[in-house]
């Protein structure tokens, strides 16, 4: 009797509907897998670029001896805007944002 006076009160439970919520899931775990894939590149283009630098930051003394210093304004102002640092920061912050809504759907 309380079962039904509940089940009476529930309604049609075939009224719920989890199709919009398995498509944000979805999308979201779509989200979060490109912004993975961008991370990965990210870390392999600030790799890349600090052995790039490292090539064109040795100094051949006139005694044979190297010395590291980026002396040319050109090298200086790439290795400045090659940082992907922040860049990288922003993603993993955007991953963050993604996880928090992923959790609040499932």
């Amino acid at each position: 009797m309380l079962f039904n006076s509940f089940k009476d009160r529930l309604g049609d439970v075939s009224d719920l509907d989890l199709d919009d919520d398995i498509e944000l899931l979805e999308e979201i775990k779509d989200i979060r897998d490109k912004l993975n894939i961008l991370e990965r590149i990210l870390d392999d283009k600030e790799d890349l670029t600090q052995n790039l630098f490292k090539l064109f930051d040795i100094e051949k003394q006139e005694d044979g001896t190297t010395t590291k210093t980026l002396q040319d304004q050109v090298l200086q102002y790439y290795q400045q805007r090659a940082g992907v640092g922040l860049r990288l920061d922003r993603i993993k912050k955007m991953d963050e944002d993604a996880k928090i809504s992923y959790d609040a759907v499932s």
